[in-house]
């Protein structure tokens, strides 16, 4: 895993048909992808599908079938795709998957083999080359970054960058992410020193499109802490001709390095225009019958906190938000244990979704694979996406709330059909209130039976 690692341009063998394919997404707006390199062989239907988002910048969104995000997915495929990158990293970016490269590629195109396969990779960690820092981008990242992180033992650490301002903690690295809806990201790190140290930062995002988001970090890292050797770890990289000559000549310009993983790689051609408006989240009416009780479950004593400089927080110590290393994993790895074990003991349900929340996804991701059978999981998200109840389209419906720890944003839950689970684990980082709005998109859900499992403590000040 050293500076000699480089992007891999030979193409590989791919169907006819799937080296190039058009999406017609809402509208006249339309989608061609041209596949140049797939390492893993895997359909582009085990990898995402295409939905319209309400983004004037960018009116489509390839929603994942891989990241528990708006799609719900068994917790251990989702996991597998962070250990996916890991495996691509630590052998170089093989020509030739691995025998453990292959299984995983199994799994993605079979999921039901998901869990047994993650639980077998899990005790089997990779090493790496010399001190690497891995950095998951908010909000989708987080938990792909912190499972790839979690593939290797050693010299490692992870941090996840957040939207969150956090009083009484400074901020050392911010940048913009260009194309969101919430573009600016910070970095809240307990040991600042680590970017020094790090010999390798590994930055990782669901899809590289043209790639300025990771330039505005490796930026901010190159002038600030003197980082110059840099990793690219993402699902999709869409980097057009253009976007990869600007990556090289930033890397001449700053004497610095740059190589990139993914599953799948090429380039895309648009047509037509982003929906406007504000159509398609569908708007709920109150529920007919009797209110669904909301029942609590109190984590906080399976998590240590994380502090500022005026007391406790009510986040999570060792989330990814506040950084730590391999041995911090290794607490994580209990604290998640304990945390799984509540939850399967109050679990009655057949089928069961688990929702994270926000950025909040690696621990409630952890925590639903530890449940066992029958668990699937996805999370809330700041992305607003038209929704289409229609085959072959990626949100087949969609309910917009006031987020509860921010309740002057807007956030939305897709892919929820009626009478599909029987349970509902609604996880919360914080204990704060719901607001009235979620309350109600929760109960007119009709999952009969539902949790709010809060995970950390109320704010204590010194």
């Amino acid at each position: 895993m050293g500076c000699c690692m480089t992007t891999r341009t030979t193409p590989a063998f791919l169907p006819p048909t799937e080296r190039k394919r058009r999406y017609d997404i809402l509208g006249n707006l339309a989608v061609e992808a041209e596949i140049s390199d797939n390492p893993l062989q895997l359909p582009l239907d085990a990898l995402f599908a295409m939905a319209a988002r309400k983004n004037k910048k960018r009116g489509f969104l390839f929603v994942s079938k891989l990241l528990g995000k708006h799609i719900p997915v068994e917790p251990q495929l989702a996991l597998l795709a962070g250990r996916a990158l890991a495996e691509l990293l630590a052998a170089g970016n093989p020509e030739q998957p691995s025998a453990e490269l292959a299984e995983i590629a199994d799994a993605m195109r079979h999921p039901e083999a998901a869990a047994s396969l993650y639980d077998r990779l899990a005790s089997r960690r990779l090493a790496v080359a010399d001190d690497t820092l891995f950095i998951g981008f908010a909000e989708t990242a987080t938990a792909l970054g912190h499972g790839m992180f979690a593939a290797f033992e050693g010299a490692v650490s992870y941090l996840h960058t957040t939207r969150e301002t956090i009083p009484g903690r400074s901020v050392c690295v911010t940048f913009e992410e260009e194309h969101s809806h919430a573009t600016s990201h910070r970095c809240y790190m307990d040991e600042p020193e680590r970017f020094k140290l790090a010999r390798t930062i590994v930055l990782v995002d669901d899809e590289l499109t043209t790639g300025r988001t990771a330039l505005n970090i490796i930026d901010d890292l190159h002038r600030k802490y003197g980082s110059d050797r840099f990793v690219i770890a993402s699902l999709l990289d869409w980097r057009s001709d253009e976007d990869r000559a600007r990556f090289a000549e930033f890397e001449e310009e700053r004497g610095i390095s740059i190589a990139v993983v993914a599953l799948l790689s090429g380039r895309l051609t648009l047509e037509g225009s982003p929906l406007e408006g504000e159509q398609g989240i569908r708007v709920l009416k109150p529920t007919s019958g009797t209110a669904i009780p909301l029942r609590r479950i109190d984590l906080s004593e399976c998590f240590k906190r994380a502090r500022s400089s005026e007391g406790e927080l009510a986040y999570l110590r060792l989330s990814g938000r506040f950084g730590l290393d391999h041995a911090g994993q290794l607490e994580l790895d209990e604290e998640i244990g304990r945390a799984a074990s509540v939850c399967k003991s109050a679990r009655t349900g057949a089928r069961v979704l688990c929702m994270g929340t926000g950025e909040f996804m690696y621990v409630p991701m952890r925590i639903a694979a530890g449940m066992g059978e029958g668990v699937f999981y996805q999370s809330t998200t700041r992305s607003p996406i038209h929704p289409v109840d229609q085959a072959d389209y990626a949100v087949r419906n969609g309910w917009s709330f006031e987020a509860p720890d921010h309740p002057d944003l807007l956030n939305y839950m897709y892919n929820i059909p009626e009478g599909r689970y029987d349970e509902l684990f609604f996880f919360m980082e914080r204990p704060v209130p719901l607001t009235e709005e979620l309350i109600k998109v929760l109960q007119d859900l009709n999952i009969p039976s539902i949790h709010l499992v809060a995970c950390g403590k109320e704010e204590t000040t010194e």
